[in-house]
């Protein structure tokens, strides 16, 4: 595409299909340029752009070879010149919508009859449906670590995960987002972990057998857990605690296996 003009609000706020093709854009985006970058961010978070920032990433896919041709030119609005002897007709009822020429399903939006601005109601979407989901998870494992992190830490076996919807929630399928898993840990430190490398005991074991010694199971995860032992033991101690058949197996540590952080 080849044109003189740029993107303008106008053009964002009149054409629906612009915004679209925006997001789409932003979805395989895989570069680095500033402006593109920080609109990537708020879209992540909101799920959508205001009219100023989708402007900004239309005008940077003008520059961008694969894209470009496939933009429709910007409309490179000028102003009249006011005639006196020109009588202006009557406006339109703004509360009034006209219907615009696009068919398929697409957002209310404003657009110009006769070099009159007018609304229209736009069509109403099939499919509707929130654009991030949450859903709970049960973690089975008792650790992980971070993809990045260099202690292991014990898991609560809370969890969930999330998932961006494709196209603002009107389609089928995932979005460019997730799903991805978080689980929370034992400790505060960082109590969540996204995205985890989830891990049994034997794969715990044999991880922490070619460790160096700065890394290990972390130690606030481990105080957490012996101060919660420590509570059960008093209150079997006091009668309030478990049956005999589930004393047994506390009373006898040999028939839960050995303690994973005794040999960390």
């Amino acid at each position: 595409m080849t044109t003189e003009y740029r993107y303008t609000d106008r053009d964002v706020r009149e054409n629906p299909k612009l915004a679209q093709l925006a997001y789409d854009y932003l979805d395989n985006y895989g570069g680095d340029f500033e402006p593109v970058v920080k609109a990537l961010a708020i879209f992540k978070d909101e799920a959508r752009l205001p009219t100023n920032l989708i402007r900004v990433v239309l005008n940077c896919m003008r520059h961008d070879a694969n894209v470009a041709n496939d933009l429709p030119a910007p409309v490179g609005y000028k102003i009249p010149r006011k005639i006196a002897e020109v009588v202006k007709p009557r406006k339109r009822d703004w509360d009034e919508p006209v219907a615009c020429e696009l068919k398929e399903s697409h957002y209310a939006h404003s657009h110009r009859v006769d070099d009159e601005l007018v609304r229209c109601d736009g069509i109403p979407f099939e499919i509707n449906r929130e654009t991030i989901t949450w859903t709970d998870a049960k973690v089975k494992v008792p650790f992980a670590r971070a993809r990045t992190g260099k202690l292991i830490h014990m898991l609560s076996g809370v969890g969930w995960c999330q998932w961006h919807a494709p196209k603002m929630g009107h389609a089928y399928g995932w979005g460019g987002i997730g799903p991805y898993l978080s689980v929370e840990t034992l400790c505060r430190y960082p109590s969540v972990i996204q995205k985890p490398i989830l891990m049994t005991e034997e794969k715990a074991r044999r991880f922490l057998a070619d460790l160096p010694d700065e890394m290990g199971v972390c130690p606030h995860c481990k105080e957490v857990a012996e101060h919660a032992a420590c509570e059960e033991d008093a209150l079997f101690r006091n009668g309030q605690g478990r049956s005999d058949s589930e004393a047994e197996s506390v009373l006898d540590p040999t028939s839960e296996g050995p303690d994973l952080s005794e040999t960390a």
